[in-house]
């Protein structure tokens, strides 16, 4: 998904029109319709604005340009040196877990924490699809 495809879904979840996203974060109509329609992508404090309107995590929003596994392998190896989060066999494969030893991985865990109990209450029925997607572009763990 793009980032434009990503403001336009943020945007219809809470009902915003895009005349009334511009007039929130300062900027015109047209500039919010090239955004969504990916004729412009807009800068960091642009991203930053529209998230604090849409009441998203800025990092919702933003591109961070997973491209299949070795995509996501990239970002897996980030998160190693950045939180301490590291492979480990398990009897159903292979997971991420933080080592404890590692400046930042205690954060990690409690997001990782958090992360496991909407999806264990998605599993349940407790929560909707809609809802797990609207937590993880909220959480800012």
């Amino acid at each position: 998904m793009s980032i434009g495809e990503r403001i336009r879904r943020y945007r219809n979840d809470v009902d915003m029109t895009q005349r009334e996203l511009a007039e929130e974060v300062g900027l015109t109509e047209s500039a919010i319709r090239n955004y969504e329609r990916d004729i412009r992508t807009p800068g960091d404090e642009q991203i930053e604005r529209i998230a604090e309107a849409l009441d998203v995590s800025p990092d919702a929003i933003r591109d961070i340009g997973v491209e299949g596994a070795r995509g996501a392998l990239e970002v897996l190896f980030r998160c190693e040196r950045e939180l301490g989060l590291s492979p480990v066999v398990t009897e159903d494969g292979v997971a991420v877990a933080p080592d404890p030893s590692r400046p930042g991985s205690q954060k990690a865990a409690q997001a990782l924490k958090a992360w496991k109990r909407m999806r264990d209450r998605l599993s349940a029925g407790e929560i909707s699809e809609e809802d797990y997607g609207a937590w993880k572009a909220r959480f800012r763990g």
